[in-house]
């Protein structure tokens, strides 16, 4: 064992931050509790693990090279790859396949379509199976898919390869959120995921550069579109081969850390109160989207920060990834082409999006003000918050829902 597992001590009054393991110390885990994460912690140690700050980072930058890199790369090839339409139209995309009217429109509003029907079935498949897996089939899957969009000729072909492309495209931001708060604890993951959200720009970047240099290729069999589908629908299958092999499902069955580490990665995300993983869905928290709407205009940070419990997670993604793909599958169709060249009415009905948007991230805050004041009364404790940090949270990987939590806040 090296000097920083050493440092992994059993007294917690002489630690910056306490965990106690609660889940692994039954020998038969009560209803609702994942199997797995029960027998992972009933075979270490029942007593207190600190965490030293030298040892946390340590960990967390063997996580970064696992997982931050993973995530950054594929959003970078997913914005990429969902984008390069935009680049084939100005290479002849659109007289080629004989688009007319709103055709053109249609082919980003059908990929938002496919998101919006799969969204909830990919969410629940992310929380079944393998989620390491499971995310490097579907980036081989959307890569052979934009290669093959190469030999479209029509647009019912190419409404049919990109209805395909959003079905395999739809698993990156769920399953980021759950890498994000199965790996990093809560006061990383608004960085960890503006890290890979800020592709959306990066791409836009490296991606006119690809796309102006592959126009310059002149007296190719294929049709310069044709090259640009065909290379990055290559490169974006062997990235997917390689996510295979690199990422880790989890800190329980991360094959490339000593047992020592996967103990100490699951226990600095102790705190989230967020869980690891259960692959049980529990049915009757479907109640939760009854009241759900208002979360779908926030961003993925304060999603994956404020709802505790994998099915619950599954549910509130769903509903956050469904009121986008309906937003981006609207988006294109406001913009008229009998309102061409100002598109007036197009730029006002997205003013009054941001603006409702802006007044629900208020009422939220607002409302998760209130929920913690409550949590804090149900315990005895300060409303101000003061005594939150002497939480044991003894039962942050039960499996338990942000409501059904006692230790559990909201943050804002």
């Amino acid at each position: 064992m090296s000097d920083n597992q050493k440092s992994v001590v059993d007294h917690a009054e002489d630690a910056k931050e306490l965990y106690s393991v609660g889940s692994g110390s039954l020998e038969v885990p009560p209803v609702g509790i994942d199997a797995e994460v029960a027998d992972f912690f009933a075979s270490s140690s029942t007593k207190a693990v600190v965490i030293d700050d030298a040892t946390n980072v340590r960990l967390r930058w063997m996580i970064h090279k696992r997982v931050l890199v993973v995530m950054v790369v594929t959003y970078f090839a997913q914005t990429l790859d969902k984008g390069t339409i935009n680049f084939a139209s100005i290479m002849g995309i659109r007289e080629d396949a004989r688009l007319v009217g709103q055709q053109y429109a249609w082919l980003t509003t059908c990929v938002y379509i496919a998101i919006l029907i799969w969204e909830f079935p990919t969410n629940r498949l992310i929380q079944r199976l393998p989620i390491a897996k499971y995310l490097a089939f579907n980036i081989m899957a959307w890569g052979a898919v934009l290669a093959c969009t190469a030999a479209c000729t029509n647009f019912a072909g190419l409404v049919i390869v990109r209805t395909l492309l959003g079905v395999f495209e739809c698993v990156c931001q769920p399953a980021f959120v759950f890498l994000s708060t199965m790996w990093y604890t809560r006061e990383e993951q608004a960085l960890v995921i503006g890290a890979f959200y800020s592709m959306n720009g990066f791409q836009q970047c490296v991606g006119g550069l690809i796309a102006y240099g592959i126009a310059q290729i002149e007296h190719a069999k294929l049709k310069n579109w044709q090259i640009l589908f065909t290379l990055l629908g290559c490169l974006t299958f062997v990235w997917g081969i390689f996510v295979l092999w690199w990422l880790p499902d989890s800190p329980i069955h991360a094959k490339c850390w000593s047992k020592e580490d996967k103990i100490l990665m699951a226990e600095r995300v102790r705190k989230n109160e967020t869980g690891i993983q259960n692959r049980e869905f529990k049915t009757y928290l479907l109640a939760i989207a009854q009241g759900f709407g208002a979360v779908a205009v926030l961003n993925l940070a304060v999603m994956s920060n404020n709802i505790g419990g994998r099915t619950k997670q599954v549910i509130a993604s769903s509903l956050v990834f469904i009121a986008w793909a309906v937003g981006n599958a609207i988006g294109p169709q406001v913009f008229r082409a009998n309102d061409a060249p100002r598109y007036l009415k197009a730029f006002i009905a997205h003013i009054v999006v941001y603006g409702v948007q802006l007044a629900t991230i208020l009422f939220l805050r607002v409302r998760l003000m209130r929920l913690n004041v409550l949590k804090r009364r149900a315990q005895s404790l300060s409303a101000s918050g003061e005594n939150d940090v002497n939480i044991s949270h003894k039962q942050a990987f039960d499996d338990l829902t942000d409501r059904e939590n006692p230790d559990f806040r909201y943050v804002y």
